[in-house]
């Protein structure tokens, strides 16, 4: 009898800690994705919990009854069950590559906001039975300089039936092939960041707020970095390898069969307004194009430069067209209405997991 008490005591103990290490870490990554300190935790909860609780909340050395709770969600912006739900995602490395002028803070609450997305979908794949494989498509292939890259990208076009005249929807695209896309909207001077979820789920973040033609090379560039295996002498060089993940993403977004289609293999002078025209069909920036034309020498460095005074003057190049599509990713909210619809799961659960209230899920998703 004696026996049975302790075990039961001991089971309760170990029970107990792991909630408190769970509720700590949560509590943890909610004030990192609000961007908070302690202090400002504190602050923004008017005095209502002190420091020092808070402090032995992220130690696990202490749990806070329900209003306490109900507080910490509302000053954090989450609901209360996000305390106690278990992670399902794991990611060995989410790096920001040159980010020198994004502060720690901004940098923690872009990754909070990243992983909290990234559990959201990957539970709802689980809940809905929808986890599609990835098949690598150049696993096969090595990477030494820029000529492996063109051939890298003319071979996943390929490899997805893709063609040779510039992808159209690459946000359709590349999540029929596997690869998560989370789009975030946050500072100006983060553009993305991709990784591996649990060793084998491919995962690119994106900065939301950019313009579209950003917003694609941006993705097409991190998907250079899932993709691309760089030879082991190539690795120190940190800055080559951004060019050529670059590089990569404008290969796929305009290959080089269009580039000389479009501007010849030889050019002594570029014209604006056909850059103009090349932007709102391929989807390039003006600047991508140029940059494009100068890799594949259709255009001296004389011409390079002067299109970099030219683009300096108008760096948004504003007045330069947009292109027409205006691409999002489609998946997640397509298995989450699914889910509801077939009743997999409650509205309350979906609501949850896009981190709203059930009426504002409701008005969102036009649930009826």
């Amino acid at each position: 009898m004696v026996y049975s008490i302790i075990i039961y005591i001991l089971k309760h103990n170990q029970k107990t800690h792991i909630m408190k290490e769970l509720f700590a870490q949560r509590l943890k990554n909610a004030r990192k994705l609000a961007g908070m300190s302690q202090d400002d935790l504190v602050s923004a909860m008017d005095g209502f919990v002190k420091k020092t609780s808070i402090a032995k909340y992220e130690r696990a050395e202490m749990m806070p009854g329900s209003r306490v709770l109900v507080a910490l969600g509302k000053a954090l912006g989450v609901l209360p069950g996000y305390f106690t739900k278990e992670f399902n995602v794991s990611i060995q490395k989410l790096e920001f590559r040159k980010k020198k002028r994004l502060h720690v803070k901004e940098l923690e609450s872009i990754k909070q906001k990243s992983m909290s997305n990234l559990e959201s979908y990957l539970e709802l794949e689980e809940l809905t039975g929808s986890t599609d494989p990835f098949d690598h498509p150049l696993s096969s292939h090595l990477i030494r300089n820029k000529n492996d890259v063109e051939a890298a990208a003319e071979e996943l076009l390929s490899a997805w039936n893709l063609g040779f005249n510039g992808i159209y929807n690459i946000f359709n695209i590349l999540e029929e092939h596997g690869i998560r896309l989370i789009a975030i909207e946050t500072h100006e001077d983060f553009d993305g960041v991709s990784t591996y979820a649990n060793d084998e789920i491919p995962v690119i973040v994106y900065n939301d707020s950019y313009t579209e033609d950003r917003k694609r090379l941006t993705i097409l560039h991190e998907l250079g970095h899932l993709l691309l295996h760089f030879d082991s002498e190539l690795l120190a060089d940190e800055k080559r390898i951004e060019n050529l993940c670059f590089r990569f993403g404008g290969a796929l977004m305009m290959p080089r069969t269009c580039v000389y289609s479009e501007l010849g293999h030889k050019r002594h002078k570029l014209i604006l307004s056909e850059l103009k025209l090349l932007k709102r069909r391929y989807g390039l920036s003006v600047a991508a194009i140029v940059r494009r034309a100068y890799e594949l020498e259709v255009i001296n460095k004389s011409v390079y430069d002067y299109y970099q005074y030219v683009i300096h003057k108008n760096i948004k190049e504003t007045g330069w067209g947009e292109y027409p599509v205006a691409g999002h990713p489609e998946r997640f909210d397509q298995l989450l209405i699914r889910a509801v619809a077939e009743q997999v799961i409650s509205v309350d659960k979906a609501a949850e997991l896009v981190g709203l209230n059930v009426l504002d899920f409701i008005s969102k998703y036009q649930i009826a």
